[in-house]
């Protein structure tokens, strides 16, 4: 069935605060159903399906929808040893939302029904009896409206509901009448919010788009209301289209290869393409373009020998229905030669800069490269972490850079010395194949593969990581000279790769390893990571300048432009474990830090959010590092590590994003109870899935929190970065479906929906947090004639404020899509100006108008001709004239000139 209109939004969330404890927000159980279950007569007969949740159900009618909220708190306390117990008091609301003027009923689709089913015998009444009542995942009410209908469905374990429009349907008809809410408004993000004496429900902000020929095109909407009615305001769409409401998850997709392969790290493009990369253990990988750098890779079956991979590398289009190509990256053969994909980043042409760690003596290296031969490393046949297996090769880091269409490798090169570089691990704990491994610098899975690759204003390329060579390339350094066993090393590159333009080891006499690297607007170089070094260099005047206790700290350093010298320092963390994973700098040079710190003791000030007893924190301080501006601590209050970093930002408005894992798979201890907003994409979680957070400006409020994952498998990170674009969108690696499994949601259409795999498969997922402002509009025309009347498309997402500026002294921001008419002749710049109150930032987009004078012209009206020489007609215009036509008489039958373009 073809849709030619489809609006889908999120339905109201119906978990349940009491007004005490309103605004904490509480995961829902792992294995909550979420299907709606048919009434086969055990319900009044006006109903057609219920669904439950945690805190209320939903009931669906034939004209009109019920939440019913339900307060159990009473249930729990009664469970408790009291002396006189009582009968528990459940508290219960309904907020109803009634189709006003509906059509009759005209029956239901249903998809998706479950295996097992449901029975009820409730009293005597055998009437009231019911057995064999199947859930479906989705319902379709026929005939709503004329050309309407109304679609209930399961998506993401929470339920939605939308609107099918076909062409001859009339969304104008669609009103919702809410009653039995205390009040109904639409907040600064563009939720619908109802409160009511048990809470508040919110249907999320409307998001529309179109997919044609493989991109998304964005369609303005809202929520429009008006006392107790609301009815949605679009903006210009192409109806023989199907348009989605969609507020959150742009796609998630597998790379659907046969190969297990593992999912580690990715990036954003210049135009929103999706990047990810990872490493393969075999040769069963989906290359869409047989021109791709590498399309064989070095393997010559499915599987090679366990621990030998390739790193591939895989570019998506936006909406992640479309793999635009892949390529291998690597050496070495079936038993030898193992790479990882630590971290990538796009440059502005749109290529792919990617560094790691290898051990093939035959890594691909280019003409001119800064090193073009393997250094070495150290053999060990315990040398073996999470899967990924350096055998009888020692590591080093590499660096390359590969072309947008991914058919060429532009520049590549080796980094490393005669010691093991590049991957962070403890010599006494090899091989990492128990619990009891995973101390200190490497506490969570994959912590063996950290590191970041950033670029500067100029695109020069810039890497931090660790060695533990003595002889590791230095320039300009800083520090010269390894310290330690393990060292973290900072360095900085040419966009060609061919020049080391300053590299310094960074650490202490015991091991240390830096994660993030990035730029301010001054050029001063940020780095951060973990240290278990009492004498690390640099701290002094820091706000933490000494070493705190434990088995870790974290740590952020500052160095000036040139990477000589480190200009500021801090040690940052409590008396246990602690650890720093990425380093972002705010519009105004302000430095943020994400890290860990066990024991739910670490410093929260000037932060009206706060998690307390929680194990994450976020620390906001002065560009020289010497004052704590603000931190807070987030997850879920027990004390204990909660998710394992995986990207970071602090936006243009100062929003601070996260996207982490959990909880902890070494150990099978799982994530629960972290804190989630009632408009979350997934409100509950399985144990081991991904979460995502956004905290407002200043840790001033939750904007937004979600659960990310599948039912049963272990999501996770193998290592690696992943990264938001700064409109705060997050592009995720995950190595997902472990086990064979495919329980991971994937979007309609995604590029593949399945693992092939009998293991692992990448799976990469963007997630718009939709909290930017961005003006975008079109004009209908934009060059005509004096009374010329213009209507103005507002593409815009949706946010608190919008002004028109038409260039002829009217302004208006009252209505969203304008008509105006240009009565005088001119040149007109629009401008539309799009605010957001979360940041007080504004956005503009401008269009000219042009308007030329009416058509006139002026004819001598008599020539007198007195031989038949040749005689030339000319004619005077002003104005847009672009059809003539000559004639010896009135009626202008028959023309004398050769067409209506000849003047």
């Amino acid at each position: 069935m073809k849709f030619h209109l489809a609006f889908l939004f999120v339905a109201a969330s119906l978990a349940v605060y009491s007004q005490r404890e309103q605004g904490k927000f509480k995961a829902m159980p792992a294995q909550q159903a979420l299907e709606f279950y048919e009434n086969k007569g055990q319900w009044p007969s006006e109903v057609l399906f219920k669904a439950e949740k945690e805190g209320g159900k939903w009931w669906i009618m034939k004209d009109r929808m019920w939440y019913h909220l339900q307060d159990l708190s009473a249930m729990n306390h009664a469970h408790e040893k009291i002396a006189q117990p009582v009968e528990p008091t459940i508290k219960q609301h309904i907020v109803e939302v009634k189709f006003v003027n509906a059509q009759e009923f005209q029956g239901v689709e249903v998809l998706g029904k479950t295996n097992h089913y449901q029975n009820y015998f409730i009293g005597k009444d055998s009437a009231r009896w019911a057995s064999d009542v199947h859930g479906y995942t989705q319902v379709i009410r026929k005939g709503l409206y004329p050309g309407i209908d109304l679609t209930l469905v399961n998506e993401g374990l929470q339920h939605e509901y939308g609107f099918i429009v076909r062409p001859e349907g009339n969304p104008d008809d669609i009103q919702l009448q809410y009653r039995g809410q205390t009040s109904i408004s639409v907040n600064r993000k563009g939720s619908l919010i109802l409160k009511t004496p048990l809470g508040s429900i919110s249907e999320e902000q409307l998001m529309a788009y179109q997919e044609k020929n493989g991109e998304r095109i964005s369609i303005a909407c809202s929520y429009k209301v008006k006392g107790d009615e609301v009815t949605l305001k679009l903006g210009n769409y192409d109806k023989s289209l199907p348009l989605i409401i969609d507020p959150t998850l742009v796609f998630a997709t597998y790379n659907g290869a046969f190969s297990d392969n593992f999912g580690m790290t990715a990036t954003y493009g210049q135009n929103g393409e999706a990047y990810s990369g990872g490493m393969v253990y075999g040769n069963a990988f989906p290359i869409p373009n047989p021109s791709a750098y590498d399309p064989v890779g070095n393997f010559s079956a499915i599987g090679g020998n366990y621990g030998i991979t390739d790193v591939f590398i895989t570019k998506y289009n936006p909406t992640g229905t479309a793999m635009l190509w892949s390529t291998f990256l690597g050496g070495g053969d079936m038993v030898q030669g193992t790479e990882t994909a630590n971290s990538m980043i796009c440059d502005s042409l749109n290529n792919i800069l990617i560094f790691g760690a290898t051990s093939s003596v035959d890594f691909p290296t280019t003409a001119g490269a800064f090193q073009s031969n393997h250094a070495g490393g150290v053999a060990n046949a315990n040398f073996l972490f999470n899967g990924v297996y350096f055998l009888t090769q020692g590591t080093d880091l590499f660096v390359s850079k590969i072309s947008s269409n991914g058919q060429n490798l532009l520049a590549s090169t080796y980094l490393g010395g005669s010691g093991n570089d590049g991957v962070n691990y403890k010599i006494n704990s090899l091989p990492y194949n128990s619990v009891a491994s995973y101390d200190s610098l490497t506490t969570n899975y994959g912590d063996q593969f950290r590191g970041e690759i950033s670029l500067d204003q100029n695109g020069n390329v810039l890497v931090a990581s660790c060695t533990r060579s003595l002889n590791f390339p230095v320039q300009n350094a800083f520090q010269p000279n390894l310290a330690g066993g393990q060292d973290g090393v900072i360095f900085r590159m040419s966009p060609a790769l061919t020049n080391l333009q300053f590299s310094s080891y960074l650490g202490g006499t015991q091991n240390d390893a830096c994660y993030s690297v990035k730029v301010d607007t001054l050029f001063n170089i940020l780095t951060c990571g973990g240290t278990s070094s009492s004498n690390f260099p640099g701290t002094v005047g820091g706000v933490w300048a000494n070493y705190q206790g434990g088995k870790t700290d974290g740590f952020v350093i500052r160095l000036n432009p040139s990477g000589t010298s480190i200009t500021a320092g801090s040690y940052l963390g409590r008396t246990q474990y602690d650890q720093a994973f990425f380093v972002e700098v705010d519009r105004n040079n302000n430095v943020f830090v994400l890290g860990q710190s066990e024991g739910g003791v670490f410093p929260t000030w000037n932060a009206p959010y706060t998690n307390s007893n929680s194990s994450q924190f976020v620390i906001k301080m002065s560009n020289n590092l010497a004052t704590n501006m603000a931190s807070t601590t987030i997850g879920n209050g027990s004390s204990q590590i909660n998710i394992s970093p995986a990207a970071f930002l602090v936006d243009i408005c100062g929003n601070i994003y996260i996207s982490g894992w959990g909880a902890n798979i070494l150990q099978n201890v799982p994530l629960s109870g972290m804190p989630i907003s009632g408009n979350a994409y997934q409100p509950n979680t399985t144990g081991f899935d991904f979460y995502l957070m956004v905290l407002e400006h200043d840790f001033l409020s939750l904007l937004y929190a979600t659960y990310m994952g599948g039912n049963s498998s272990t999501e996770h990170v193998d290592g690696g970065t992943s990264r938001f674009d700064k409109n705060g969108v997050v592009y995720q690696s995950v190595c997902g479906g472990c086990g064979g499994q495919s329980d991971f949601p994937t979007t309609p259409g995604a590029y593949s929906s399945v693992n092939n795999s009998a293991n692992c498969n990448n799976l990469l997922f963007k997630f718009d947090f939709d909290l930017i402002p961005s003006a975008e509009f079109t004009a209908n025309q934009t060059v005509g004639c004096e009374d010329f009347q213009v209507t103005f498309n507002n593409f815009s997402t949706l946010n608190d404020d919008y002004l028109w500026d038409f260039g002829n002294n009217n302004t208006t921001s009252s209505i969203f899509n304008p008509t105006i008419t240009y009565q005088n002749p001119g040149v007109y710049q629009v401008y539309l100006y799009v605010t957001d109150s979360i940041c007080a930032l504004t956005d503009t987009a401008m269009t000219t108008i042009t308007v030329l004078d009416s058509i006139n012209f002026t004819l001598l009206d008599t020539a007198a001709l007195c031989s038949n020489n040749p005689y030339l007609l000319t004619i005077n215009t002003n104005g847009a004239s672009s059809q003539y036509l000559w004639s010896t008489n009135p009626a202008f039958t028959p023309p004398i000139n050769s067409g209506p373009n000849d003047p």
